[in-house]
């Protein structure tokens, strides 16, 4: 499948969104992450909904294969941090305490995410700068807090700030965008300067990377099922 020219028909509703997959040379792939030359643009390369819903999502589309197999890794991923331990009741009382920072936190890190990966940067920029000054915010409004990085509302919260920027750098890194991904690793070794833990981004960098494989994956997977009539597990 190739892109039209004047000449031809005009593509079928359901091939549309594989245009810019027959229309590059596939230049490899990472972890099922595909490379393309030139660059695949973002809205094509990045599928939310994968990103959101991992295997499900490949499931509800008829991937079941590949579902399979990112539902067993996810298993492997995220069943270590979800396993009850000793300071998972605290969590819960800090969530409680500290509501409703934390959860406005996650949402406004999606929803990051997932613009500045769809290409709508300057949107994207303004959610940042939203999510730091939420952040900063909390740890100077909430009763009983020092805003020195030393205290349990940074422990609950850094990871929600180091996931997100983190993501946005592993996207940026597969995407081939270079100057994006500079960007973003000095971001982050400013906020590690400024005190925010280094531990707690390691702590949750395998969820940091299942996500972002997931959104990735997801429509040049549909090209693969759908135009290519492909049968693949990976």
């Amino acid at each position: 499948m190739s892109r039209p020219s004047g000449n031809e028909p005009a593509p079928e509703a359901d091939e549309v969104p594989f245009l810019p997959f027959a229309s590059r040379a596939p230049a490899g792939r990472f972890l099922g992450v595909p490379f393309f030359h030139p660059p695949l643009s973002s809205p094509a390369l990045f599928n939310p909904w994968a990103y959101l819903f991992g295997p499900f999502y490949f499931f509800a589309v008829g991937l079941w294969r590949k579902g399979l197999v990112l539902l067993t890794a996810g298993v492997f991923v995220f069943v270590p941090t979800l396993a009850p331990t000793e300071v998972t009741p605290l969590a819960s009382i800090l969530h409680e305490a500290y509501a409703p920072f934390p959860e406005l936190l996650q949402a406004i890190a999606l929803l990051f995410v997932i613009l500045w990966c769809r290409g709508h940067r300057w949107i994207a920029a303004i959610t940042g700068l939203s999510l730091v000054a939420v952040f900063v915010g909390g740890a100077v409004h909430v009763p009983g807090l020092r805003f020195d990085y030393a205290n349990a509302y940074e422990w609950l919260t850094a990871p929600i700030l180091w996931k997100a920027l983190m993501q946005v750098e592993i996207f940026s890194l597969l995407a081939q965008r270079p100057v994006a991904a500079l960007v973003f690793l000095l971001l982050g070794g400013g906020f590690w300067y400024l005190g925010l833990p280094l531990h707690l981004f390691l702590y949750t960098l395998p969820s940091i990377l299942y996500p972002v494989f997931c959104g990735m994956m997801a429509n040049y997977d549909l090209y693969r099922h759908k135009a290519l009539r492909e049968v693949f597990w990976w």
